[in-house]
């Protein structure tokens, strides 16, 4: 039997408080996979900076989705906004 990898995908309203929870999953995730503190520490700014810019540029004064999708593959965590 063979374990799929972690894998997470978000889809919400481009609003400020989702920027909130992309960090909580991405928390979650990076516990599971046993990151260093400083290292989800990068992650999670860069992630936030990347969510926030949605948030405030992507859609302009339209509504939008914030999607966020995280894969655990060998040796790494890719994250894609």
């Amino acid at each position: 039997m063979s374990t799929a990898a972690p894998e997470v995908l978000l889809t919400m309203p481009a609003r400020p408080e989702g920027v909130g929870v992309v960090r909580q999953a991405l928390a979650g995730m990076a516990d599971a996979l046993d990151f260093e503190a400083a290292v989800l520490a990068d992650m999670k700014m860069a992630v936030t900076e990347a969510c926030t810019n949605v948030v405030v540029h992507a859609y302009e004064d339209d509504e939008g989705t914030l999607e966020v999708e995280m894969l655990a593959r060998e040796g790494g965590l890719t994250i894609v906004v």
